[in-house]
């Protein structure tokens, strides 16, 4: 349940492909929308904090430095909404092994934040962005280090841009496909999907392997739903847990 004490919040997670944004009042995210980093400009002139009948504070988590440029001016407009940004003004304590934390970026930081937290420990996150990274947090909260691999989307990219009769305008679906394509389009969709999901579950056994088997498998990441379609080797699928994460780290420090 929501506190009286639940802040107002606009939250914002400025990826290397998009910026994902959401409101949070009683507790709760609400209204999600995920904006293509060209298209950023453009979505925050029309987004007018004047309308909103109360102050809400401004929570950034930020791994590209020319969107976090353009969010602070953008904010500019508005001086009575202060904005907070994660890694500067609010500082994310883990205990961990990783040989430079200050080199972690700050949206594994806060995820690995938000699984101590909600007390979901031990843990692997699958964060399925542009990159997909694969981070271990032990029952104790230690942070023992990751894996950095090309997103879903990028393998998609990649494979079409070095086969000259691929084609080249082609996505993820929205929805899962079966084991195998049809054509050459569903094919590349297929593998990708079955791939990914293959390797989820091949890397979730070896962790469990080496972590225990109560190791919680959580996925998250704008790719999270369609990967998860594939597979049940996750224990909670929340694409919007970095935002999550991002209001708690808030509230425990505001």
């Amino acid at each position: 349940m929501p506190k009286k004490s639940d802040p107002n919040l606009i939250l914002m997670d400025a990826g290397n492909t998009a910026l994902t944004c959401a409101l949070y009042w009683k507790g709760r995210v609400h209204a999600v929308y995920s904006i293509q980093n060209d298209n950023v400009p453009k979505f925050l002139r029309n987004f007018d904090l004047g309308g909103l009948k109360s102050i809400y504070k401004i929570v950034l988590c930020s791994v590209n430095p020319k969107m976090t440029d353009i969010v602070k001016k953008w904010r500019g407009r508005f001086r009575a909404f202060p904005l907070f940004e994660a890694g500067k003004d609010l500082r994310v304590h883990l205990k961990h092994k990783y040989l430079n934390i200050n080199k972690l970026g700050i949206d594994r930081q806060v995820n690995l934040f938000g699984a101590v937290s909600t007390k979901r420990l031990p843990a692997v996150i699958f964060d399925f962005g542009t990159a997909l990274t694969v981070d271990v947090i032990t029952a104790k909260g230690v942070f023992e280090g990751g894996l950095i691999i090309p997103g879903p989307g990028v393998a998609l990219q990649a494979l079409a841009s070095k086969a000259a009769l691929l084609p080249k305008k082609l996505a993820l679906p929205e929805q899962g496909l079966g084991l195998i394509g049809r054509d050459t389009a569903s094919c590349m969709q297929a593998g990708i999907l079955q791939g990914y999901s293959s390797m989820s579950e091949g890397l979730v056994r070896r962790f469990k392997t080496a972590y225990g088997k109560n190791l919680q498998v959580i996925a998250t990441g704008g790719y999270a739903p369609i990967v998860a379609s594939q597979t049940r080797i996750f224990d909670r699928v929340d694409p919007d847990w970095t935002l999550k994460s991002l209001a708690l780290l808030y509230t425990s420090q505001i």
